[in-house]
């Protein structure tokens, strides 16, 4: 298994200091600040792999499916989903999230996927509360599973959901970074082309 929080992003930025010349970047001290801050660690990844890993994936389509019947029915979300074939990239864009969640490889590919989902994301102009929103249903989801997998054993289940919540909410704040990164570049070129 793939060291689960090790310097997984190879993001470029500006700069020549040691640290870059070494491949650490300012993005890379920012994900290991946020990840110490919420304790995100190798412990959450042995717990979701040996735990998790068997019971999640095969419920996922059903919850995906509930999930888009939600945002399908709320005006300020059915808009992001116009576009043909919007809905079905997205159903698609998570259930693959969840396989790549629970598959406990947290390295430089699960860093690629999640770049690829927030990017897609910036694309349609979605707002950093609707994802907010869809990642806490992502953390109902794991509890209502957690639950009923671990009915005999809630403490198993608090487990899962720790390292749930952890990893959702790393996965959120890279999600809302991107979409801020390309608004930000979007009022940038706004700017210049107005001078």
């Amino acid at each position: 298994m793939v060291s689960a929080f090790e310097h997984s992003h190879d993001r470029s930025v500006s700069g020549t200091s040691a640290a870059d010349a070494q491949g650490i970047t300012d993005a890379d001290r920012q994900i290991a600040a946020f990840r110490d801050l919420v304790e995100l660690g190798e412990e959450e990844a042995r717990v979701l792999e040996r735990e998790a890993h068997g019971f999640v994936p095969p419920a996922t389509a059903k919850f995906v499916d509930s999930l888009h019947g939600t945002l399908l029915r709320i005006g300020e979300t059915r808009a992001y989903f116009a576009a043909p074939g919007i809905a079905a990239r997205a159903r698609r864009g998570q259930r693959r999230y969840f396989q790549r969640l629970f598959s406990c490889e947290y390295g430089a590919h699960y860093a690629w996927d999640q770049q690829a989902v927030a990017h897609s994301h910036s694309q349609i102009g979605i707002e950093p509360g609707w994802l907010l929103g869809v990642y806490a249903r992502y953390v109902d989801y794991l509890a209502e599973v957690a639950g009923k997998a671990f009915k005999d054993d809630p403490a198993g289940a608090l487990k899962v959901v720790q390292a749930g919540v952890k990893l959702a909410f790393h996965d959120a704040h890279e999600a809302i970074a991107e979409l801020m990164r390309v608004l930000l570049e979007r009022h940038k070129a706004l700017l210049e082309a107005q001078e």
